[in-house]
């Protein structure tokens, strides 16, 4: 009797170990929880300061549309063309698509020389932090201007391409900062010979609140053959939250990248000035946290 007791007793005991065994395994070889994903920084909120690019790219799956408009009276013509408004203008229609949360894709027509345009615009950085968080991207795109006075529409200098680096800053939730180095290839496709040119842009957009703000944008060349004037315009922005209006008073009335880099009409001073809109609208397809 005591024998079987004694057996039934270390029995028992090895059950145990053995189960105590098996649970340290399974705890030590669970599976363990994904970290959460990290939070995307949106600091100038829009994919546009008013000419030039931010770091904001769409979500998956989100589009964009995007048009703008460009009166070509100025504003000093006074009320014959009821100050700038009455006349003819330059207009863009464009749709962006977010093909991951670091990269959109756009295509855009101007009726300017009919100019088609396609770009790439990828997310590389994002510095989160109290005082100054950042964001970094690159812009790649190319242009056909359709439309070239004497020219066959095929023709080899009637094709662009450029590219720029943007850098944004928000200082204090408050400052919008935007510094965007740009290359354009064929700069003037009218010249006979292809030229390029190197600027170097830059705004400050200013939050009175989280909806409204007020930008300023400067676009002037480092390097390269330009004929055309450096590029200033003054703006206000009201986000809605699915829309953003823009309102432009510029000495530039051009609209495509392919066009603004190359620069304005008239000169900053002394030139003519004008009004304009830009009014973009989100599509909203991704599902909550950008899947």
């Amino acid at each position: 009797m005591k024998r079987n007791l004694a057996n039934i007793i270390a029995g028992t005991l090895l059950f145990l170990a053995v189960g105590h065994t098996e649970d340290e395994d399974a705890v030590r070889w669970k599976r363990r929880e994904e970290p959460e994903k990290k939070q995307e920084l949106e600091l100038l909120h829009s994919t546009l300061a008013l000419n030039l690019p931010t770091a904001e790219t769409l979500r998956r799956k989100d589009l964009e549309f995007v048009l703008g408009h460009r009166f070509l009276p100025a504003v000093d013509s006074g009320a014959q063309t009821l100050y700038g408004l009455d006349g003819g203008a330059r207009i863009r229609l464009g749709l962006n698509a977010g093909l991951s949360d670091h990269l959109t894709a756009g295509i855009g027509r101007t009726n300017m020389d009919d100019n088609l345009e396609l770009d790439l615009k990828h997310k590389l950085l994002q510095r989160d932090g109290a005082t100054l968080p950042a964001l970094l991207a690159w812009r790649l795109g190319g242009a056909w201007n359709g439309q070239v006075a004497g020219r066959p529409k095929g023709d080899a200098r009637n094709y662009q391409g450029f590219g720029q680096l943007i850098w944004n800053g928000l200082y204090r939730k408050k400052l919008g900062i935007g510094i965007v180095p740009s290359f354009l290839e064929n700069s003037d496709p009218y010249s006979r010979q292809r030229e390029h040119v190197f600027t170097a842009g830059g705004y400050l957009q200013y939050y009175f609140t989280p909806r409204f703000a007020g930008l300023t944008e400067w676009n002037g060349r480092l390097s390269g053959s330009r004929s055309l004037s450096e590029s200033l315009s003054f703006g206000l922005e009201l986000n809605t939250g699915g829309h953003f209006f823009k309102l432009h008073y510029s000495n530039n009335t051009r609209l495509a990248a392919s066009q603004t880099i190359a620069g304005a009409d008239s000169p900053i001073s002394g030139g003519d000035w004008h009004l304009g809109f830009t009014i973009t609208r989100l599509l909203q397809l991704s599902k909550p946290g950008g899947k």
